[in-house]
């Protein structure tokens, strides 16, 4: 009878007994840099405003309004001197400035301080060629052509008049194409005026300004009777090579 007693108190205590609970696993977002790039656009030294009464002029002396200006910002590498960088893995940004997509926030594993940036403008020919995609390399985004073109780095929308061309028309400047000869990717290298520092658990923010109407100059000029009258892959590469450097650094913002 005891020997029972005893066995049964031994299996009520051992059922009683709560099981172990482990606390849930939340991710550390402290072990995560955020680097917020934000890109303003001008042209003709103004904030750049959209609409079709808004006029600019180009080097040529074509009028023109902008309904829409769009790119591809991607493999972005920050230096940490004037050889050696980390890269910023995965990052493909598509900036529309007429919706006022044009601020972002990266979160990276990386940390550090650096003296310069780099990336594309465009998409590299891995993602051109990788089939259907989501994000901003979504083809949704209406920055695509067909899987055998692939996307559209740069786009330019609007009307244009000019002494041959009256009333105004529309234009559309889009320009793509990465293989051979006339690939148009583009390398930008920015350096800064003061080191950017990333840390984990802190945001830092890059601000870039876009020159729009370096489309049409230097080191070619370009104006839409010439790109109308010669829509070909070496009128799309002298177009890519005259927007490669219309950015500079307008702001940087440390933790």
């Amino acid at each position: 009878m005891r020997l029972f007693f005893a066995a049964f108190v031994i299996i009520t205590c051992a059922c009683d007994k709560d099981p172990q609970v482990l606390p849930k696993q939340v991710p550390k977002t402290d072990t995560l840099a955020k680097c917020v790039l934000k890109f303003n656009a001008q042209a003709a030294d103004q904030n750049l405003k959209f609409g079709n009464d808004i006029w600019y002029k180009n080097v040529q002396g074509d009028s023109f309004t902008v309904s829409k200006f769009n790119y591809f910002i991607s493999n972005i590498k920050l230096y940490t001197d004037s050889v050696n960088y980390k890269k910023i893995s995965d990052v493909y940004l598509l900036v529309k400035h007429h919706i006022s997509k044009q601020q972002f926030t990266v979160n990276t594993a990386i940390q550090g301080t650096f003296s310069a940036m780099e990336f594309l403008i465009g998409v590299d020919s891995l993602r051109n060629i990788s089939g259907a995609q989501t994000g901003d390399l979504d083809p949704g985004n209406d920055m695509f052509w067909d899987w055998t073109t692939g996307y559209i780095f740069y786009k330019l929308e609007g009307m244009y008049k000019n002494q041959t061309t009256y009333p105004a028309r529309e234009y559309a400047i889009h320009i793509g194409g990465f293989q051979g000869r006339y690939s148009c990717l583009q390398r930008v290298r920015l350096s800064f005026s003061k080191p950017l520092v990333l840390k984990h658990g802190y945001k830092s923010q890059i601000t870039l300004q876009t020159q729009l109407d370096e489309v049409f100059k230097t080191p070619y000029s370009i104006g839409f009777d010439d790109y109308y009258n010669d829509v070909t892959l070496p009128m799309f590469q002298n177009l890519s090579q005259n927007y490669s450097d219309m950015f500079q650094i307008q702001e940087l913002l440390n933790p």
